[in-house]
């Protein structure tokens, strides 16, 4: 590499004149490096233009002293043109016949390098990271100013395998040694002794790579594990999830100015070596199981599925047998055998696909969601084996499922489940918003898995049904208790920064990104939808949307959208897919008293997808900050009556941080001021048992009774809630949101001040699944008095069960 002399610290240069001296110094083959990255002759030290306060784009040059490391030095270049990747995406599904945890313990003692400096510190592995406040003290990132941070180009980590007993990893030839990765944020490369055994970048994903060769004989064990792990601002072609970091310098103090997020850097998750038994080489690393729910009541039902096999082996193979067998409840479809003969050569991956089957199951069989809530609901869930010849079973657990869209004629277009209509109350929760650094494998409420079923009743309780993890990445476990409980989640890659137009590599990394965060969800019957990014740029995501025609075509795509503001959808480039925006903080048609920060108050066009992925943050509301909780309600209650198909908060852990077990508002993970966070909830006083909480609740409810006059009066929930309006003629809606449907009636009684009572019923007639019903009703023919008093108790009824009670004062003046 060619250095350039710079010209003196106080001489006004032309950008042209920075970036041809940049490219002359031998970068010209990365696009966008010469936009970003100077060069100091003193040291051949890369220089970032902005980090020391000056703008690259006015091409101020900024010098070190003669000896002055800036940015790692040259010895750390490497992450600026990207090495060639190699890695495994997916281990065996098998069960490893051996495993070694390598997160710290007393005998695995973990060092880290910063930066390419010679000393050593220790470091916690995983712990949510090495900027993580569970390590002591927490290493914080260079962030735009090297002088306030510790990590500015990579920490490199190093581990002393010298005393470790590898004796159980060796055996049968055909057996492949992987090391496993929960994930590396947001790059890495993988050595041992020294030798680089792998390449991967993106952030919060799993992988693995072969380390085999390290282990070819007992005599030879390795003795230095090493991985650098490369910030995030030095790799910019790779995508970022949810990092806020402004406020590092003061990460844990909450001020008004404050607004930062707990993203981990570095390992953030499991990190292993596991042996794995294969057949000749060869195993099953992937099987994506496709249910298929009959279009009508004449179609079959039918299930499909890919078998992915890779070749782990040093020969090619010729012929790959499987056996196959799945078992459901009450029907057994009898063992298949299915091969290929087609050439399989080293480190390759052959798709085979199972013969559709006819599935004889029916609707018992079905996984649906548990709406209305239910605490003692239990899915459905089935498995199915898959077996190479003389290899270890792979057994898949999976739920009979179809999601879906439908866009009829005469009203927006709306979410199905096993082809009934599907409305959905979210929430959208940062992952790194939650009260622990790496929060899905950390925090409390996630650390086992009847904490996650917990978790997620503890949503239903309160009217919500799904959660869009943004731009994070779900665990296994988190996903399975979805599954089993019955709560829906909306998958979304780490895509919020990072994808830029007209950079191939980025969206090479954008797409890779987007890929291996679907591959773990796609088996999981929860999943619901995919969000392709959050708030980045619209010029992407044809290309994000075309990729996914290769990993799940069976479920609708969406997108959440800051940029374009209104419903609507975009195509991708080559292929018939499209994905649904998700709005942002958008009224359609409300006016100022309305105004929750996103929402819908007027009738919409036919077809379009009406939907709000975040409402009611308190950056965005005109009202008080402090009543998120309360204006996503009232946001959420106005779009239902309009049809809106998703409506999500921004977010439950804001307006209620101690929600989940293990978080509170001292730990909270997204700081952000300005009375954004609520403090902490007491039950019986604005938490569980309390009246704002009841009020939500009933917002919520699947069976909810829409009040239009009294909404009018008082959309949202103030002390006093349910006073006023004096006309006895109410213009009512009444909800079927559950997924059966049901012939509804509606009783109501009025008792007045001097204790005389008045009531009736009315039948309502059928109101489908996922549907609504207007309904005014006379309540009584006595004349109200002004400022006399009534109490007003409405009752939804649904094949002669009580579903619903409304109960409420009101004034007549």
């Amino acid at each position: 590499m060619k250095p350039f002399t710079l010209l003196d610290p106080e001489t006004s240069l032309k950008k042209s004149d920075c970036l041809a001296a940049c490219c002359a110094s031998g970068l010209s083959d990365w696009t966008g490096i010469c936009d970003t990255y100077l060069f100091n002759t003193t040291d051949s030290s890369c220089l970032l233009g902005s980090v020391a306060g000056y703008d690259i784009a006015d091409c101020v040059n900024v010098t070190a002293p003669p000896g002055t490391i800036v940015g790692g030095g040259m010895d750390r270049i490497s992450p600026l043109v990207p090495k060639h990747q190699f890695y495994i995406r997916s281990p065996p599904r098998t069960e490893p016949t051996h495993s070694i945890d390598l997160q710290s313990s007393d005998s695995l003692d973990w060092k880290l390098s910063i930066d390419g400096q010679p000393n050593m510190r220790d470091i916690l592995v995983p712990h949510g990271g090495y900027n993580s406040d569970m390590q002591r003290p927490p290493l914080i990132n260079a962030c735009q100013d090297p002088r306030i941070g510790d990590v500015y180009d990579n920490a490199t980590y190093s581990l002393d395998l010298t005393n470790q007993d590898f004796t159980p990893l060796f055996g049968d030839h055909d057996d492949v040694i992987l090391l496993n990765f929960g994930a590396v944020n947001h790059g890495s490369e993988i050595y041992i002794d020294g030798k680089l055994f792998g390449v991967h970048y993106g952030p919060l994903v799993p992988f693995s790579v072969d380390v085999t060769a390290a282990f070819t004989e007992a005599k030879h064990s390795p003795k230095l594990l090493t991985i650098v792990a490369h910030y995030m601002t030095k790799i910019n072609w790779v995508p970022t999830g949810f990092v806020y970091d402004e406020a590092w310098n003061a990460p844990t103090e909450l001020t008004d100015s404050s607004y930062s997020s707990q993203f981990g850097h570095g390992i953030v998750r499991f990190i292993n070596l596991s042996k794995y038994q294969t057949a000749s080489g060869a195993a099953i690393t992937d099987v994506f199981v496709k249910p298929t729910v009959g279009a009508t009541s004449t179609t079959a039902d039918s299930l499909d599925a890919d078998i992915f096999v890779t070749n782990f082996g040093a020969k090619a193979l010729t012929s790959i047998d499987i056996s196959i067998e799945c078992l459901m409840s009450g029907y057994e479809i009898e063992t298949i055998e299915m091969g290929t003969e087609t050439i399989l050569n080293p480190g390759e991956t052959i798709t085979l696909q199972m013969e559709r089957l006819t599935w004889l199951g029916g609707e018992e069989s079905y996984w649906w969601p548990n709406k209305p809530f239910r605490e003692d609901y239990q899915t459905v869930m089935h498995n199915i084996a898959f077996s190479l010849k003389d290899s270890k079973i792979s057994e898949i657990e999976f739920g009979f499922v179809s999601w879906g869209t439908a866009s009829p004629a005469s009203s927006p277009s709306f979410y199905t489940v096993n082809n009934r209509r599907f409305n959905i109350i979210a929430d959208s929760t940062p992952e790194a918003g939650f009260s622990s650094y790496d929060s899905l494998t950390l925090q409390e409420s996630w650390s086992t898995l009847e904490n996650c079923i917990e978790s997620f009743r503890r949503y239903m309780r309160l009217g919500v049904n799904a959660n869009r993890i943004t731009e994070g990445v779900v665990t296994e476990m988190v996903f399975r208790a979805a599954d089993l409980v019955g709560f829906v989640l909306v998958n979304e890659p780490p895509i919020r920064g990072g994808c830029q137009p007209g950079n191939e590599l980025a969206i090479e990394m954008c797409v890779q990104s987007l890929v291996e965060t679907t591959l773990p969800a796609r088996n999981h019957p929860s999943v619901q939808q995919y969000s392709l990014q959050n708030e980045a740029n619209l010029e992407v995501l044809p290309a994000l949307i075309d990729a996914m025609e290769q990993v799940d075509t069976s479920r609708p795509l969406t997108w959440n959208d800051n940029i374009q503001n209104k419903p609507g959808k975009i195509f991708g480039n080559t292929t018939d897919n499209f994905a649904w925006a998700h709005l942002h903080y958008v009224n359609l048609g409300c006016e100022e008293k309305f105004d929750f920060a996103g929402g819908v108050c007027e009738e919409q066009e036919e077809g379009l997808l009406i939907a709000f992925g975040e409402v009611s943050w308190c950056c965005m509301m005109p009202g008080d900050p402090s009543k998120g909780l309360e204006s996503f309600a009232a946001s959420a209650s106005r779009s239902r009556v309009y049809g809106a198909a998703y409506t999500s908060a921004w977010d439950i852990l804001n307006y209620w941080p101690n929600f989940l077990k293990g978080g509170g508002y001292e730990n909270a993970g997204f700081r952000e001021g300005g009375g954004c966070l609520h403090d902490d909830r007491v039950d019986g006083v604005d938490g569980w048992g309390s009246e704002v909480v009841d009020w939500v609740t009933r917002a919520f409810s699947p069976f909810w009774i829409f009040d239009e006059g009294a909404y009018d009066l008082g959309p949202i929930f103030v002390e006093g809630w349910g006073e006023g309006g004096s006309s006895l003629e109410r213009k009512l809606v009444f909800f079927n949101d559950g997924l059966e449907n049901g012939n509804f009636a509606v009783e109501w009684e009025v008792e007045w001040e001097d204790g005389e009572k008045t009531g009736g019923r009315v039948e309502i007639g059928m109101i489908e699944a996922g549907s609504k019903r207007g309904v005014e009703l006379l309540l009584s023919d006595k004349e109200s008095e002004k400022n006399k008093s009534w109490r007003l108790v409405l009752r939804s009824i649904m094949e002669n069960n009580v579903v619903y009670v409304e109960d409420r004062i009101f004034h007549s003046g």
